[in-house]
């Protein structure tokens, strides 16, 4: 089938190509506002504030916002979120935050990811609480 060197080759050519694959070398990931410690902090910050206040009457109250942003494109994740919730406002204008500055940390560093669909999930009110229908919640 293949000789020794062709398989060699090939071999060296994908190790070559996959070495630096997710990792960074020395000063590569710049120490900036879109760091991963800064986005997972705003990130927890965003669930803390969706989790604190789930309520609802009818689904009308509850809404999926995106979180985040891949390194092809589309939300990272997604959030339930209660349009009831006192802070929902907040929340909205940080997922808006955190998509501008995961966007802006994947262009910095040249992060790639799977173009693969994250589909959204569909919000309903079960027992007066905000959730995700399965199989996404």
């Amino acid at each position: 089938m293949y000789q020794n060197g062709t398989m060699a080759v090939a071999i060296l050519t994908l190790l070559f190509a996959f070495q630096n694959c997710g990792s960074s070398t020395e000063g590569e990931a710049k120490a900036s506002p879109g760091s991963n410690s800064v986005l997972d902090a705003k990130v927890e910050e965003l669930k803390r504030l969706v989790s604190s206040d789930l309520r609802c009457a009818v689904d009308a109250d509850c809404e999926v916002i995106a979180v985040g942003e891949r390194g092809c494109g589309g939300p990272a994740s997604y959030e339930i979120l209660s349009a009831l919730n006192p802070a929902s406002e907040n929340v909205r204008d940080l997922a808006a935050e955190i998509v501008s500055v995961s966007r802006q940390f994947n262009l910095d560093n040249n992060v790639a990811s799977t173009c693969l669909y994250l589909v959204p999930p569909t919000p309903r009110c079960q027992q007066s609480i905000c959730v995700a229908t399965p199989p996404f919640n």
